[in-house]
């Protein structure tokens, strides 16, 4: 009956989450180049892309903490506070949707910034039990190629949309 339910969940769910991504202004990340897998309760995110921007401007993007509910759908606050040694402490609230479905999330991160080329992202505390990331940057002419990483374990696991869901999220 559970898989039944999940299988029925799965068909109602990802029509509409993938019209929703298809009309998402800004959507400049084409979903092929996101992969994750699944390792026991945690995902393994990977994504390489190249960004049509300088290096300075990618890495401005990436650490607008304070600005990130204006460019992030999920995101409803975000606020920063600047720790010592290049570290930031990030606190971020939001609501991800999936279709007819929404779960509320929060995150307290610490954040290393090594500029202009890296950002790794420990969670401290929120709604998932873990979470780590690394963005790595590199200029190629005008371009930025960008390198991300991330751990996830979250608190919940959703059977068969959980690899689906993430990355949609990333």
């Amino acid at each position: 009956l559970l898989r039944l339910l999940v299988s029925l969940l799965h068909l109602a769910v990802l029509p509409a989450v993938a019209e929703e991504a298809s009309h998402s202004p800004g959507f400049l990340i084409r979903p092929d180049e996101i992969h994750v897998t699944q390792r026991e309760r945690t995902f393994v995110i990977s994504l390489d892309t190249a960004a049509p921007v300088r290096i300075e401007t990618a890495w401005q993007v990436f650490t607008d903490f304070a600005n990130m509910p204006r460019f992030s759908p999920s995101l409803e606050a975000s606020k920063a506070t600047l720790l010592e040694d290049g570290r930031v402490r990030v606190e971020q609230n939001g609501t991800a949707h999936f279709g007819p479905f929404s779960m509320r999330f929060e995150s307290v991160r610490e954040i290393e910034l090594t500029p202009p080329r890296e950002i790794h992202s420990r969670q401290i505390s929120g709604t998932t039990k873990a979470m780590e990331s690394w963005l790595r940057l590199r200029a190629e002419d005008d371009v930025t190629l960008v390198e991300y990483r991330a751990e996830i374990t979250p608190e919940t696991l959703i059977p068969l949309l959980g690899t689906y869901l993430v990355k949609r999220e990333t």
